[in-house]
């Protein structure tokens, strides 16, 4: 049933390999709450909302699985944060062309709900600027949902249930200003 709502949603564009998208969902848990987060490294880690982390450290939940994570970054402006989990196994969602290059280009927001995954289509309706680096959208799903292009490629987390999301070009400069190699 989600494959079908996956390719409606889609609508002419190639279908993307289900398990490519949804193997990358997760749930992220801290002190207060807890919501959805995608893997974007085979190396576990995880890009998420800030509301689901603690000061220093979150829950991955994946595969039935609990695992630690440590929070590399986070930045309550941005409403992201990215956690690097625990253990090996992690399977990345592939990453797309960051920013989405024109308003109204198909996205793809994908959750985990109780009847399985889901996939919401929606579009770009505002592009970032040099003032802010979020993008809009018409898609109104919980922070940490990942928006996805029409070929199932990472483009933004949404950072708000308005509709917000933050393009992974700005999560890269994010994690260049907060992580230091030791």
């Amino acid at each position: 049933m989600w494959y079908a709502l996956l390719a409606l949603a889609l609508a002419a564009a190639p279908v993307p390999a289900v398990e490519a998208l949804s193997a990358s969902l997760v749930e992220v848990a801290g002190p207060r709450a807890r919501g959805a987060g995608v893997v974007v490294s085979a190396e576990g880690h995880v890009l998420t909302s800030v509301r689901y982390v603690g000061l220093d450290a979150a829950q991955v939940h994946a595969a039935g699985e609990q695992r630690p994570g440590q929070v590399l970054a986070a930045d309550g402006r941005l409403g992201v944060a990215v956690v690097r989990a625990a253990g090996r196994g992690w399977h990345a969602a592939p990453a797309g062309r960051v920013p989405p290059a024109r308003k109204g280009e198909r996205l793809v927001a994908v959750t985990r709900g109780p009847g399985g995954v889901l996939a919401h289509a929606g579009s770009v309706v505002k592009l970032p600027t040099g003032s802010t680096p979020f993008l809009e959208t018409d898609l109104r799903q919980p922070p940490g949902t990942p928006l996805f292009d029409p070929r199932g490629r990472l483009v933004a987390v949404l950072v708000d249930g308005r509709g917000r999301a933050l393009p992974l070009s700005a999560v890269r400069a994010l994690l260049a200003r907060e992580v230091r190699a030791p």
